[in-house]
């Protein structure tokens, strides 16, 4: 109760939120949430398949990091990450730095889901792209190495790339260059904007200053 009389309070300033459907009351905050104009997303969750199905018929359609911080893949027990991969109301985030996700379980999630559903994200910290070493943020140590960041109890602590890598690491992994580019733009914006779902528009900003992402040869 406490949650949706939060969501009703934030507004239109409350755009997502992120669930563990098999909570008590989850199912109700997302069908709620979801009638505020509040996008809910799966995450951080132990859901057996079944539970997240419920949570995608209550209204979620995303899921958050996909395969991490969520209940592993049993071929008894599918879990979240199928119900997800296997659900086309689900678009899916995979963090393409190259070490959350293995390269070869990138590929199966694309083949899975399909262009239109895979959102590309780099879940950057504050020191990605520092290049190896010790770095500082929010009071934790982390160690840089090849863009793997871990804590002190070697346990991964956010991504140490940016989105060119995210690029680079889905195109590798079998995605087309198209697919690659609506992963890291389209599909995003769609998630937040539905009525967005037919791209980009005459008039739209779709550059800014910075560094030009090249994609790997071959």
């Amino acid at each position: 109760d406490e949650l949706i009389d939060n969501c009703d309070a934030a507004g239109t300033a409350l755009r997502i939120i992120d669930v563990a459907p098999e909570l008590h009351g989850a199912v109700d905050l997302i069908a709620h949430a979801v009638s505020r104009g509040v996008v809910v997303s799966l995450a951080h969750t132990d859901a057996t398949y079944e539970q997240a199905i419920a949570g995608i018929d209550a209204g979620a359609t995303l899921a958050t990091h996909l395969f991490n911080a969520m209940r592993p893949v049993h071929h008894r027990e599918p879990g979240v990450v199928t119900a997800a991969l296997t659900d086309d109301r689900v678009t899916c985030e995979l963090i393409l730095d190259g070490h959350h996700v293995h390269p070869a379980v990138v590929s199966m999630a694309h083949r899975c889901a399909g262009a239109p559903r895979n959102a590309a994200i780099s879940d950057a910290s504050p020191v990605a792209g520092l290049g190896d070493g010790v770095h500082t943020w929010g009071g934790m140590t982390v160690n840089s190495h090849n863009g793997e960041l871990t804590d002190n109890a070697g346990r991964l602590a956010g991504a140490g790339c940016l989105l060119d890598t995210a690029a680079a690491t889905l195109y590798r992994a079998g995605a087309s260059v198209t697919a690659t580019l609506l992963a890291l733009s389209v599909t995003p914006l769609r998630v937040l904007d539905p009525s967005r779902s037919s791209g980009l528009q005459v008039g739209d900003q779709i550059w800014c200053p910075g560094t030009c992402v090249t994609l790997p040869a071959g």
